[in-house]
């Protein structure tokens, strides 16, 4: 693709991005565990057929009320669902709605109501099933809630707000949820902009495997190329990553997936998406911690994992799966690893005096080998590696 091209809608650029610029992720598992074929997000497909379901009671869960665009007790559900839910009794199947797959599967842009969803998938999708409970709908929308209230205009953090969540109870038990994302930034924004995911700076359109990646598009005849991919791509997302830590005790889930790039005629700014998966560390901006559910997704000193998911997060997450790609391509377009990781470093050590003691391991960095994740067990299969290479 190319991002400068001023006849494609900004919508249909980031679709297209986030369905064919996606080389899929480290872990391997983006093209193996995925939807059904002919619901991809890489299929050729133009739409895929959701359905908007019915029960005769309403939700158990029902945070927010901004996705007044169905009946309180409908939900929409993932195609590959329905002959899960077809023997269910007291459902009813209202009428199939157009919906668009994003990168993430089961995440779908929705032309009728111009938003996105993520949807229920109680199947395989990557290393983990990603079935919507009401204890991750309601972190997520707890979070939504407090950066509604305290991020201003100017800070320089832009947020995909994540403001309604309903999760129905099932005859058998289980329960079946979706979240409402919007599809503008906050804070609002009066100008029009592309949404660029992080992952399309590096990848390949495999579409047109011949067009050069939208990194090297943006540096093009940038006269100093270190400066730019600092300043505009590394820079600003360290800082809301650690921003939004000393401020709330939010640690995202920086990976190219859950990071976006806002772009005009250059990139303007870098917005996150996908609440469910931030941890909240209950030391840090501890007034907030009366919103959350202390053991869902919440850390302390305490913990047994402190270290471990606090280096899982920083060190793999936003440093193997995000740093660790663009700093290899704009090494192809002309840029010095040296001096990117140099200024990575400084910038992220400034932040780090900045956190309590013994927030990340000296000398030791964590990640996750490349397996299926069971979630039903708290233990998580860290590796341990050494010599960290952002800090």
């Amino acid at each position: 693709m190319n991002i400068h091209d001023k006849s494609t809608t900004n919508t249909d650029k980031m679709i297209y991005l986030e369905r064919y610029v996606n080389n899929g992720s480290p872990s391997g598992f983006t093209f193996t565990n995925n939807t059904s074929a002919g619901t991809r997000a890489f299929d050729l497909q133009e739409y895929i057929s959701l359905h908007l379901i019915e029960f005769p009671y309403e939700a158990e869960l029902h945070l927010g009320n901004k996705f007044n665009l169905i009946e309180k007790n409908q939900i929409i559900i993932h195609p590959d669902l329905k002959n899960y839910l077809s023997s269910m009794p007291n459902i009813k199947f209202v009428r199939k709605i157009k919906g668009i797959p994003l990168a993430s599967g089961r995440t779908v842009y929705i032309p009728e109501f111009d938003c996105f969803v993520k949807l229920e998938y109680n199947q395989l999708l990557g290393r983990i099933s990603r079935q919507i409970y009401p204890q991750n709908a309601t972190h997520a929308i707890r979070i939504n809630e407090l950066l509604e209230k305290e991020i201003k205009r100017g800070e320089g953090i832009f947020y995909f707000p994540e403001d309604h969540a309903r999760v129905f109870r099932l005859s058998n038990g289980n329960t079946l949820g979706m979240i409402h994302r919007d599809i503008d930034v906050m804070p609002r924004q009066n100008i029009q902009y592309t949404i660029i995911p992080a992952f399309s700076l590096f990848s390949k359109d495999i579409l047109n495997p011949n067009e050069s990646t939208i990194l090297s598009q943006l540096m093009y005849e940038k006269e100093d190329k270190n400066n730019y991919v600092l300043e505009k791509i590394i820079h600003p997302i360290i800082k809301v990553y650690f921003e939004l830590l000393l401020k709330f005790g939010f640690q995202i889930e920086a990976h190219a997936q859950n990071v976006c790039y806002l772009f005009t005629n250059d990139i303007i700014g870098v917005a996150i998406r996908d609440f469910e998966s931030v941890d909240k560390d209950l030391g840090i901006s501890s007034k907030y911690n009366y919103l959350f559910n202390p053991q869902y997704k919440c850390v302390s000193e305490k913990s047994a994992d402190y270290q471990k998911r606090h280096s899982f997060m920083f060190d793999f997450k936003l440093g193997e799966y995000l740093l660790s790609p663009i700093i290899e391509e704009a090494a192809l377009c002309g840029c010095s690893r040296v001096k990117l990781i140099n200024s990575i470093k400084s910038l992220v050590n400034s932040y780090l005096n900045l956190l309590p003691k013994g927030f990340l391991p000296n000398n030791l960095w964590y990640s996750y080998p490349k397996t299926i994740i069971d979630r039903t067990t708290p233990s998580r299969p860290y590796v341990e590696n050494n010599c960290p290479k952002y800090r």
